[in-house]
């Protein structure tokens, strides 16, 4: 469900309340009549108005955030990835050194064969 009409229907109805609130406590300080709508006061079109805007604020904060994670996302496991495979790549020419050291030391010439040149 695209949520930027859910926003806009928010923002919509918050502008209405405040219009309405406005238009009711005009009347009551111009005249002595106290007008209400369905009981509700122009302080209760204030309050309506106000959870209105913050629904919408809400809303559009969280489809932003929901919208940057894929990307903070994507990039904390690259950066991973990559030192994940530093990490093994590193141990890997450690452990491949020290072995050929090893195997060298270990074989005759003759037996060894690897392309590598054996130096022992």
């Amino acid at each position: 469900m695209p949520v930027l009409p859910l926003i806009d229907l928010m923002l919509l109805s918050g502008w209405t309340a405040l219009l309405v609130g406005f238009v009711l406590k005009a009347v009551a300080v111009t005249t002595r009549y106290q007008p209400t709508i369905l009981s509700l006061s122009p302080i209760d079109f204030l309050w309506i108005a106000l959870a209105a805007f913050l629904f919408a604020i809400a809303l559009a904060a969280r489809t932003w955030v929901a919208s940057q994670a894929p990307a903070q996302t994507a990039a904390r496991r690259k950066e991973e990835t990559l030192e994940a495979y530093r990490a093994l790549h590193s141990e890997t020419h450690a452990g491949r050194s020290h072995n050929d050291h090893n195997d060298h030391n270990d074989h005759n010439d003759d037996d060894d064969d690897r392309d590598e040149p054996a130096f022992g």
